[in-house]
């Protein structure tokens, strides 16, 4: 009897400890198994387009060792971009296949999708955030989806830019009937949410992972013909020589570039083990 007692009790810790090492090694969630991982977010101003279309795009944009970006409008005159930013009300990111909500329980969620409430100013040209949002826990899994929500900026955070209650604003220099330094900023108004795919999906690992939203910035002006505005009169010059554009201030290429700014956007992961 003592022998079956021994060899039973044998059996079931053998049982329990193998199920331990068992569910480790298979992933599970016990401990030195995370289930998420550190999340960043960044937006930023960039030419993300494929390497193959880099020799067409050249004549359009340069980006400058002080990181302004030169751009060619579809009339010729050079744009000098040197600041941009953006108010983002709020973003939103699809959860990876198979992962529900309750999951994603240090984040607000609904219908699958994470929710991380602003707003926050995206300094378009460094990627940084006014204020910071900090990091978000997401869970693991590969991501393919995020949306960002342009809208109108109600309030002014401390050390924040004044967008003049825009929703994205960009402006620097031009070049135009002999002079290059004439100053301009084009103000820009939605209210929607922006929607950046990634097909192939990026993967959110353990440890940090950036999500960043890379913003085409050379179709913004490269596709819109302001060169023709400034030459018919529709776009009018200040007392500096400048322009400032706006909502409904002439031209007729505000839809243009809201449309270029939309379809401009691509998102991608990079996990801080990843190289270059």
């Amino acid at each position: 009897m003592r022998n079956l007692r021994a060899t039973l009790s044998a059996g079931i810790l053998c049982v329990l400890l193998c199920g331990c090492i068992l569910d480790r090694t298979a992933g599970g969630t016990g401990v030195g198994n995370p289930t998420k991982g550190t999340v960043t977010v960044a937006m930023v101003a960039l030419d993300s387009a494929p390497v193959a279309k880099a020799a067409a795009k050249a004549a359009a944009m340069t980006r400058n060792p002080d990181g302004s970006f030169d751009i060619r409008d579809a009339g010729g005159s050079v744009f000098t971009v040197k600041t941009g930013y953006a108010n983002v009300g709020r973003i939103r990111i699809a959860l990876p296949d198979g992962v529900d909500c309750s999951q994603a329980d240090e984040t607000a969620c609904e219908s699958g999708e994470a929710t991380i409430d602003g707003p926050w100013v995206s300094d378009l040209m460094t990627g940084k955030w006014i204020p910071d949002p900090g990091t978000v826990r997401m869970p693991l899994g590969v991501y393919k989806r995020l949306e960002v929500r342009l809208e109108s900026q109600d309030k002014v955070a401390a050390g924040a830019p004044d967008l003049g209650r825009h929703s994205l604003v960009f402006g620097g220099t031009f070049s135009w009937s002999g002079r290059a330094d004439r100053p301009f900023t084009v103000a820009l108004d939605f209210d929607e949410d922006e929607r950046f795919e990634s097909p192939a999906g990026f993967a959110v690992a353990e440890g940090s992972t950036t999500i960043t939203v890379a913003l085409d910035i050379a179709r913004w002006l490269s596709q819109a013909n302001l060169t023709a505005c400034l030459e018919n009169g529709s776009l009018p010059l200040d007392s500096t020589g400048g322009f400032a554009f706006e909502k409904d201030g002439g031209c007729g290429v505000e839809q243009e570039m809201k449309d270029a700014v939309k379809a401009s956007g691509t998102v991608s992961g990079k996990h801080e083990g990843d190289g270059p």
